[in-house]
């Protein structure tokens, strides 16, 4: 015979009742909870003129732009999809931090060519 349900502590009753013994005085482990995140590399238009040592503007929508993460799960190296976006799902509570390297990767290229 099923057990009804209507409310967490009329559960929790009926469940010591329904259950045998041995499945209630097992420890329950909760699953836990899951996140996500999402980074989206977003053209902003310049508010002064660039130093010449800024890399150019290449007109890109920022796809394919790598970088590497690294996330509760891991270090990740990967790229931007299109939109410049990048999304990762069912990944434990945790800090998350983003590097970019196209971007120094030019400003090192530029004075690695230029005489200063």
């Amino acid at each position: 015979m099923a057990c009804p349900t209507s409310s967490a502590r009329q559960r929790q009753a009926q469940a010591a009742r329904c259950l045998p013994r041995s499945d209630v005085e097992q420890a329950e482990e909760s699953c836990p909870e899951k996140h996500w995140i999402e980074v989206r590399l977003v053209k902003e238009p310049d508010r002064s003129k660039r130093p010449p040592w800024w890399p150019s503007d290449r007109l890109r929508d920022y796809r394919d732009e790598k970088f590497t993460a690294e996330t509760p799960i891991g270090l990740l190296e990967e790229e931007t999809e299109r939109g410049g976006a990048w999304r990762l799902d069912d990944i434990p509570a945790g800090a998350c931090t983003f590097e970019f390297d196209r971007f120094f990767d030019d400003i090192i290229e530029y004075f690695r060519t230029k005489s200063v």
